[in-house]
C-alpha cells in the first residue's frame, strides 16, 4: 500500500471527494471495513548455553506468557464491543513468532520476535490499545529480567463512511440500474488502500468489486472476467451520477 500512502500525504489528496475502492467484495457496498494496526513486539534477554540456563534471561517463555496475555486482551474487547454487524469481532492475532535457530538448539537465544495482526471495529480507539500493549510487554518481561521493545508497523483506524454519502448513494444507484438488483450492504474483514485514504487523509471511502471476498491470499485467486466488466460499468455509472449531482 506504498503508492495510496505516498498518495495520501500528497497536495493532490486534499481535493478529492471521494474514493471507490475497486476490491472484490462480491458485489457488497461495503462503506465500513476493519481498522489494522501492525505490531513487532521484541524481547530482549541473555543468552547463555542450554545446560545452563540459570546463567541465562530466556525471551521465549516471555514471549509465550505474552501471547497468552494478548489473548486474554483479544478477549475482553470482544465482550466489550462485541460482533459488528458486518465486520465482525476485534482479532488479536500471532501472525509470526522467531527466536533461536535449529541448528543450535543448546543455546538459548538472547532475543525473540513476536509478531500480531490486528483488526479492530469501530470504537476501538488504536492510541489507547498499542499503549495498553506496549504496557503489557513490559510488564510480562520484567520479571524475567527481559526487556520489551513495540514497533508499530502499520496504524490505521476502521473506516465507517455513512451510506448516506452522496457517493455511497450514487454507487447504489448505480449499481442497482447496471445489475438490476438491489443494493447490498456489507463490511470488509481487511484493510484496503481505502483504509489508507480515510485514515491518513480524511477521503470518505468505500469499497465495491468483483471476485469473492473470502479468497484473499490464497492459491488460485480469481476473478470471472464477466464479474470485472459488470463492476466497470458500475463504476462509471456511479462517477457519472455523483458528478451531476445524482441525475442518471
Amino acid at each position: 500500500m506504498l503508492g495510496a500512502k505516498h498518495f495520501a500525504a500528497t497536495e493532490l489528496a486534499g481535493s478529492v471527494d471521494g474514493a471507490i475502492c475497486c476490491e472484490p467484495e462480491e458485489g457488497e457496498i461495503c462503506a465500513v471495513s476493519k481498522g489494522a494496526i501492525r505490531l513487532a513486539v521484541t524481547f530482549t534477554g541473555a543468552m547463555a548455553h542450554g545446560a545452563m540456563p540459570q546463567h541465562a534471561r530466556n525471551p521465549l517463555p516471555v514471549v509465550a506468557d505474552y501471547v497468552s496475555a494478548v489473548a486474554g486482551v483479544e478477549a475482553q474487547l470482544q465482550a466489550e464491543f462485541g460482533e459488528h454487524e458486518h465486520l465482525g469481532f476485534v482479532y488479536l492475532t500471532p501472525t509470526v513468532m522467531r527466536a533461536g535457530d535449529a541448528d543450535q538448539i543448546n543455546v538459548i537465544p538472547g532475543q525473540a520476535l513476536a509478531c500480531f495482526d490486528i483488526r479492530t471495529v469501530p470504537g476501538v480507539e488504536h492510541e489507547a490499545l498499542i499503549q495498553r500493549l506496549s504496557d503489557l510487554a513490559a510488564v510480562t518481561g520484567a520479571d524475567a529480567g527481559v526487556k520489551a521493545a513495540v514497533q508499530v508497523v502499520d496504524n490505521r483506524s476502521a473506516v465507517d463512511t455513512p451510506t448516506s454519502d452522496p457517493m455511497i448513494q450514487a454507487l447504489a444507484s448505480a449499481h442497482e440500474d447496471v445489475t438490476g438488483q438491489p443494493a447490498v450492504y456489507g463490511g470488509v474483514p481487511g484493510a484496503t488502500d481505502g483504509t489508507i485514504l480515510t485514515a491518513h487523509a480524511g477521503i470518505p471511502t468505500v469499497v465495491y468489486g468483483p471476485g469473492g471476498k473470502w479468497i484473499a491470499h490464497q492459491a488460485n485467486e480469481m476473478v470471472e472476467v464477466s464479474q470485472i466488466v459488470t463492476c466497470a460499468q458500475v463504476y462509471a455509472h456511479a462517477a457519472h451520477r455523483y458528478l451531476h449531482g445524482g441525475s442518471a
